[in-house]
């Protein structure tokens, strides 16, 4: 296991004189694992991004030794990236996976090649950083596109509107209606008398 320990050490001899003697001392040591992080391939997961939107990816990774590794963080490096966001994944045990969801970003249009920067420490502090490698497309901005008409602008024809049209059709079928009933009623009049 890791962390400080105590060895003796014992040495049996003699001397010129033929003398047999003894020395014993006990001597402190630390023990420092090394440290074996293994990092997955990117998972980019927004394909149709322009300039300024955040890019979604994530990364596996994965301590395969002994010893916790501590403020693991992600950074990029690439012309015209940027993180949308800062990522701090904190400490990860031993034979234990991250799985870190990052948001990178770009101003410009076209395929950026970069690298995500995954920095970490061992337990002496000392700090390690590992590059992996990825290649995004951003999309250019699409243009707006201007709608200026020209020429004779067409104006609505006056004249009787729909409205107007459906009201009298109802009244005409009201009237046609109303003048029915009368005629048939008056004609059951005629054939009682």
């Amino acid at each position: 296991s890791e962390g400080p320990t105590n060895f003796s050490v014992t040495l049996h001899y003699e001397n010129w004189e033929v003398t047999t003697a003894t020395a014993s001392q006990t001597l402190p040591l630390f023990i420092k694992q090394p440290v074996r992080v293994e990092l997955g391939e990117p998972s980019i997961y927004d394909s149709d991004v322009q300039p300024g939107d955040p890019i979604a990816m994530s990364l596996n990774i994965v301590n395969k030794g002994r010893g916790k590794i501590y403020n693991v963080s992600i950074g990029v490096d690439g012309e015209g990236l940027s993180m949308y966001e800062e990522y701090y994944g904190g400490d990860v045990l031993p034979a234990a996976k991250l799985g870190a969801d990052v948001l990178i970003t770009s101003e410009q249009a076209g395929t950026h090649e970069g690298s995500l920067l995954v920095t970490f420490e061992d337990s002496g502090g000392e700090v390690y950083t590992e590059e992996v490698p990825f290649a995004v497309v951003v999309a250019e901005k699409p243009q707006p596109v201007e709608q200026i008409q020209t020429g004779e602008i067409e104006q609505p024809k006056s004249g009787v509107s729909t409205g107007a049209i459906v009201g009298g059709g109802a009244a005409a079928l009201a009237a046609a209606g109303g003048g029915a009933w009368w005629f048939l009623k008056r004609r059951k009049k005629s054939e009682i008398s």
